[in-house]
């Protein structure tokens, strides 16, 4: 391409630019599209000069990286495994307590006596009988028998960690109030400085609906785009072809469902990430909330918030699970949670944690501007 072409395919955008950058695109044409893309909506120098170029050329990609990163190793499953597990988790998530105020007059299991009146106790639930209301309930110390009120078992599941807030009666001890570990109150709301977009959209929807999902796209007034996309599987060609559809200004981060793999171009879920080291957003497949619907809430969203609170994306136990243990609690407090393939989609905000289920069959996708952050939910029928 000559430089006359070059300064043509300028102007007739109504720009101009000086001797040194026409050089620069000269022997670099390929970049042509990429400036002039990523310079719509901002604000233009009367004449470009080389250094506007660099900067909008040489703008810094957003980083997202893992923040857990544990390899798996496929073994034979012991009952000390097991027990081990239990009880780091048990120690883990006890001590996410420490935030809560209301732990009044703590104690072990052992040390509950004769006189002992009002107390609290942090532990493991073994066994639930909802019909007696009732729950087997263990320490590191040894194991009891409490009696709970009216609906105050409905949103307690085995092989949690729950506080009880006790009171005894003769021999029957009875639970005055269920706490969870919870998150703290005080959080600051992360965010970043760049005018940056997280987009939350599975690859079904994506693969039915792109023209649409571009056009709503090139609505969105932002820098740069992080397309958080959900696989069933995941093909390459389809991949790069998708690439290819995108706007220059996105980055795509593949999240894939299934058994746990060690790949470098997706994550797996449940996966918790940062972006630029400043928020933090856990994904999941909404498939694991199964065992709750229905105890924990009917809307995905009410079971998110539920299981949030208890720290533990899935804490019924089961071998299969025992290798994603350390992935299933929930540390550190995610900025953002989002779960893909489950239920109905929507939105809680709690305590500086936006909460979002994607759902399972919607022609939608949500944006969350982590300036900002505003959530959007985009209907694509």
């Amino acid at each position: 391409m000559e430089k006359k072409e070059l300064m043509e395919i300028f102007l007739k955008k109504g720009l101009i630019i000086d001797l040194e950058s026409l050089e620069y695109f000269f022997k670099n044409p390929e970049q042509i599209e990429i400036f002039l893309k990523k310079i719509e909506g901002e604000k233009i120098p009367s004449i470009i000069k080389i250094d506007f170029l660099k900067s909008i050329l040489e703008s810094k990609e957003i980083e997202v990286k893992e923040i857990k990163k544990k390899i798996f190793e496929k073994k034979s499953v012991s009952v000390n495994d097991i027990t081990q597990m239990l009880i780091e988790r048990y120690e883990k998530i006890k001590s996410f307590f420490s935030y809560r105020m209301d732990i009044v007059n703590l104690i072990s299991i052992n040390k509950i006596s004769e006189k002992t009146k009002k107390f609290s106790l942090i532990t493991m639930v073994k066994e639930i009988d909802r019909k007696n209301k009732t729950a087997i309930v263990e320490d590191l110390t040894g194991e009891t028998l409490v009696f709970f009120p009216n609906n105050f078992l409905n949103f307690v599941v085995q092989d949690e960690v729950v506080g009880l807030v006790c009171e005894k009666n003769n021999d029957r001890i009875e639970v005055l109030n269920v706490l969870w570990p919870d998150i703290p109150l005080n959080r600051k709301v992360a965010s970043l400085e760049r005018n940056v977009c997280c987009v939350f959209v599975s690859e079904k929807v994506l693969e039915e609906n792109m023209e649409k999902f571009l056009k709503e796209i090139s609505k969105t007034e932002c820098e740069s785009f992080l397309i958080f996309l959900f696989l069933g599987a995941y093909d390459e060609k389809k991949i790069e072809n998708l690439k290819k559809a995108l706007p220059l200004n996105s980055k795509l981060v593949l999240i894939k469902k299934g058994s746990f793999e060690q790949n470098e171009k997706f994550f797996t879920a449940p996966v918790f990430l940062s972006v630029e080291d400043k928020v933090k957003i856990l994904v999941c497949d909404g498939h694991i909330f199964t065992s709750y619907q229905g105890i924990l809430g009917e809307k995905t969203e009410e079971i998110m918030l539920s299981l949030l609170k208890k720290r533990h994306l899935d804490p019924i136990f089961s071998v299969e699970k025992i290798a994603l243990e350390d992935r299933f609690i929930v540390d550190p407090v995610p900025d953002i949670f989002v779960s893909f393939d489950f239920g109905s989609s929507g939105l809680i905000n709690y305590k500086g944690t936006t909460i979002i289920s994607c759902g399972s069959s919607e022609k939608m996708f949500w944006i969350v501007n982590l300036k900002s952050r505003e959530s959007l939910k985009i209907d694509l029928t």
